[in-house]
């Protein structure tokens, strides 16, 4: 092969590791408001907190200063055992907040929207910024009854089916289910404070 294009395939090999790929912000000096990667910035840019590299339009600041508004994924939760609770990513959660450090390691992931934060922590209304696993309850009403999900029902079993229409949906701890024990996940404490 000839000199000269050994030199082109390196030089064009040199570039493509200096640009950043698709869908990852490049920052000149590292910012300490927390960016992501947001397919839903038009390409434009005008949307709060878009373009925040100065350069793509889908990286996008959260969390914190003016941007506090704009969630940060869900995705940054980093659950052993992903649960049976919908969550989201809350800028705004401190140690003893309801429903915070939900994934035993971060702070700001935070449960919500189904028992026992169904009263106290409402889910993003975006539904794209909250995971809600599958295995989930789904009353057409809240119960006042704890309720959680129990892989090991069965049919027949007490409390499960709880909401009609999933059999992993289990009533625990009080009236005719004191039986069947709530799982330490249902406790909830007040702030600290």
């Amino acid at each position: 092969m000839a000199p000269g294009v050994c030199m082109i395939q390196a030089a064009t090999a040199l570039l493509r590791l200096q640009q950043p790929s698709e869908g990852e912000c490049s920052f000149a000096n590292e910012p300490l408001i927390p960016y992501f990667w947001d397919k839903r910035c038009p390409d434009d840019g005008h949307s709060l907190g878009c373009l925040a590299d100065g350069v793509h339009p889908q990286c996008r600041f959260c969390g914190a200063g003016d941007f506090e508004s704009v969630h940060c994924p869900a995705s940054w939760c980093e659950f052993d055992n992903p649960p049976h609770l919908p969550y989201y990513w809350d800028s705004e959660c401190s140690l003893g907040k309801v429903g915070c450090l939900a994934d035993g390691k971060s702070t700001q992931c935070r449960f919500c929207g189904e028992y026992p934060y169904d009263g106290t922590v409402a889910c993003p209304h975006d539904s794209r910024d909250v995971i809600t696993p599958a295995d989930t309850c789904e009353f057409d009403n809240d119960p006042v009854t704890p309720h959680f999900w129990d892989a090991t029902c069965a049919d027949g079993m007490l409390g499960c089916k709880a909401d009609g229409k999933h059999l992993g949906c289990r009533f625990c701890g009080e009236g005719a289910y004191t039986e069947v024990a709530c799982p330490p996940s249902l406790c909830t404490f007040p702030p600290e404070s």
